[in-house]
């Protein structure tokens, strides 16, 4: 087996090209129009003097503004658990499936929930949160001693995700340890990679495989693709707390793609109730 080192762009049925991770920097921030008293990351200060958090928690900032405004208070609170619209892609946002999109074709994406890795000029790449493999589906190959046995039993005690049908053979690793050896940080302390640190603390006794979430594959959208999907209606733009992210999604009681459209509220949430009336109520709860 393998753990990606770059990612592979393109749309399922075209020939897949290369493009390398040092690539799709750029993110595109349209929504900080709300922040209209700070540049996130150069210390500048709200007009009554209060400091405002560092680049690195611009999206809690962001965040608490769209809670504030939803209940029309200053005081409001953000939620422990939280998700919002946004108006465009940006690194480190969800994709929520729309309900009428992925009916005759592209079923696979079916009320999927899609964690964005890279965005930028040249494509984007993320991988499906909600779709749990079954023990039988997982097959490991190449060297399984040493190191490889080590990651070998992670994968055994740990959960395992199809991320997307682009480039099944390497697996990728999502989680939330912040000083592992050959990480990269995707939001603020939510990372990927970072498997020698995995080993060497997994030698140790000191790794908890439940942080970490393993993926076969990804999903992968050339320049100006992704857009266009959603200009169509394919996709919900959101982007939420780090533990809808990080945690695991396996029988939950109320699916991923719910949960996150319950948290978006709105005409989201009439979505996901309205989904919940097709389907007899066997997810309320």
């Amino acid at each position: 087996f393998a753990f990606a080192s770059g990612f592979v762009g393109g749309q399922i049925g075209r020939a897949p090209r290369v493009w390398s991770r040092g690539q799709a920097r750029g993110l595109v921030r349209r929504d900080r129009q709300a922040i209209v008293s700070c540049k996130a990351g150069d210390g500048a200060e709200t007009g009554d003097g209060a400091g405002v958090e560092s680049k690195d928690d611009w999206r809690s900032f962001r965040a608490r503004l769209v809670a504030q405004e939803k209940a029309g208070r200053d005081d409001a609170r953000l939620p422990s658990r939280w998700a919002h619209e946004v108006s465009a892609v940006e690194k480190g946002c969800v994709l929520v499936a729309s309900p009428y999109f992925f009916k005759d074709s592209q079923e696979y994406f079916t009320q999927t929930v899609i964690f964005i890795l890279e965005h930028g000029e040249s494509g984007s790449c993320g991988v499906v949160l909600n779709r749990p493999l079954r023990r039988s589906e997982i097959k490991i190959t190449g060297n399984i001693e040493g190191d490889g046995k080590v990651i070998a039993d992670l994968l055994d005690r740990s959960p395992v995700y199809l991320g997307g049908p682009v480039g099944a053979s390497n697996i990728i690793v999502l989680h939330d340890y912040p000083g592992l050896e050959g990480n990269t940080e995707v939001v603020k302390d939510v990372f990927i990679g970072g498997v020698p640190g995995a080993i060497q603390l997994a030698k140790k006794g000191q790794l908890d495989p439940n942080r970490l979430r393993f993926f076969y594959g990804y999903a992968g959208w050339e320049k100006n693709q992704l857009e266009q999907e959603i200009k169509e209606g394919a996709w919900f733009v959101a982007v939420t707390s780090n533990d809808v992210v990080t945690d695991h999604c396996i029988q939950l009681p109320r699916p991923l793609w719910r949960q996150v459209l319950d948290l978006m509220g709105g005409k989201y949430a009439a979505i996901s109730s309205k989904m919940d009336e097709l389907d007899g109520g066997r997810y309320r709860i």
